[in-house]
């Protein structure tokens, strides 16, 4: 971690490295200083990686995620199978600005947490600006809960890593390069990403 984080976001706690992917927390108890859009390129301009995922959370409406979405190659909204939330009135003003995005010209993808049983899903996916191009499988929230307390990560564990892997594998065909996506390839991995190596 270098001395800009450290310096200029002391709410960052040490990164580490899992295959190639390297994780960059928040601390705990957040970043308690003012947060500008400078701040989110200067801490991007120090992970040197080809790929980089930022985790927004649901602060679509920050202008440092909105520079940030600006500037991203794509955007990737994770939207719960809900109808009741995806109707409230943030959400559709979220779709809204999504729309804006793609008019400009940015990849908008949407992935399902979740799935709506029969004839459910189609009307669900017909209130939506676009059906999402793939859908996270549910995992018991007991299971995610031992997991936690145990001081692990759910998809570290081989049968729910393979069905994260099945399931991305369209929004990874759209984010990576195709030789890069191979199930084959993906095989004994133990970080979703861990194989996902720089190309030239």
């Amino acid at each position: 971690m270098s001395n800009l984080i450290s310096d200029q976001t002391s709410a960052t706690i040490s990164s580490w490295t899992n295959g190639f992917t390297t994780w960059v927390p928040l601390h705990p108890e957040g970043f308690q200083s003012s947060w500008h859009p400078a701040d989110s390129f200067k801490l991007l301009h120090t992970i040197k990686k080809p790929i980089v995922i930022w985790d927004v959370s649901t602060h679509w409406e920050d202008p440092s995620v909105q520079e940030l979405c600006h500037s991203a190659d794509e955007i990737i909204v994770v939207i719960d199978a809900s109808p009741g939330k995806c109707n409230r009135p943030s959400s559709r003003a979220h779709f809204k600005g999504f729309d804006r995005y793609q008019q400009r010209g940015k990849k908008v993808h949407y992935v399902a947490n979740g799935s709506i049983p029969g004839h459910f899903r189609s009307e669900w996916v017909d209130s939506l600006p676009a059906a999402p191009l793939c859908t996270l499988p549910e995992i018991p929230r007991a299971e995610v809960m031992r997991a936690v307390w145990k001081g692990e990560c759910i998809q570290d564990q081989t049968e729910v890593l393979e069905k994260l892997k099945d399931a991305l594998i369209p929004l990874l065909r759209e984010i990576l390069p195709a030789e890069t996506v191979k199930k084959s390839s993906l095989k004994g991995s133990k970080s979703l990403f861990s194989r996902f190596k720089k190309h030239s």
